[in-house]
């Protein structure tokens, strides 16, 4: 993935402020809700897609 994100000439690591990391412990609790729900056996599938809003242009 760092590799591929180099290719693009996206910054892979970067400092996050304060209100993108409340967002992303908010996200988690989310996610952990609904793992703890889900019955035994199955499988919380989530998809991470990569897109210029995330990795804006740095041109």
């Amino acid at each position: 993935m760092l590799t591929r994100l180099a290719t693009l000439r996206f910054a892979a690591f970067r400092e996050l402020k304060e209100e993108e990391l409340a967002r992303v412990r908010a996200q988690r609790a989310r996610l952990f809700e609904q793992w703890y729900a889900l019955p035994a056996g199955e499988t919380l599938e989530l998809e991470f897609p990569v897109t210029r809003h995330i990795f804006p242009d740095k041109t």
